[in-house]
């Protein structure tokens, strides 16, 4: 297509943002996210599932819409839909830790720390909430970081091998490898999760 069809994808995408941050009607949202599906599609990119999206009123079933973007291969449109999120719930630290992870997905682990750090201010006892601040703390290189804030998310779920796990690979990343083979051992009787070497 020509020059202009990513500029016109962009506004199509942005034009339904829009609409669901103003909690526009359930018809007007399906047209708008079939025409950002087309215009995606147009300037060459992945095309947005255009199906009739969840009710957008709630938090969680925003939440529900960016997983679905983001199944789709659509990180940035996730980001977005969750900023949404934000906005209508900006005090629940559930809402800001889906936000803080979908930054980190893109790479921008910078305003994720600040996201993931809010939400735990909100939700001191959110498990989910520490793991991702263990996850951002790695990316941003910070290990003895990242390996208390998964010892948190451990200690707030115990039975959760991916916390056990992520646990294990921070203290791994720190050299303090007779730590680490209790962490694996555990992860893996809970939920048969698998370290990488």
């Amino acid at each position: 297509m020509g020059a202009l069809a990513r500029p016109v994808a962009d506004q199509a995408v942005a034009r339904y943002l829009q609409a669901l941050a103003a909690g526009s009607a359930q018809h007007e949202l399906t047209a708008l996210l079939a025409l950002a599906s087309a215009a995606q599609q147009a300037a060459g990119g992945v095309a947005v599932d255009a199906r009739e999206p969840w009710p957008p009123l709630e938090p969680d079933r925003l939440t529900a819409l960016a997983g679905r973007h983001r199944e789709q291969g659509l990180p940035g449109l996730a980001e977005a839909v969750l900023a949404v999120a934000l906005q209508r719930a900006p005090g629940s630290g559930q809402a800001r830790a889906n936000h803080a992870l979908a930054l980190h997905e893109l790479g921008r682990h910078a305003e994720a720390l600040v996201q993931a750090e809010q939400s735990i201010a909100l939700a001191p006892a959110l498990a989910a909430a520490w793991f991702n601040l263990g996850l951002i703390r790695a990316a941003l290189h910070d290990e003895a970081g990242a390996a208390q804030a998964h010892a948190q998310a451990q200690a707030l779920a115990p039975q959760s091998g991916m916390h056990h796990l992520q646990a294990g690979l921070a203290l791994q990343r720190q050299g303090r490898l007779l730590e680490v083979q209790g962490a694996f051992r555990y992860a893996m009787t809970l939920d048969g999760a698998t370290p990488e070497a």
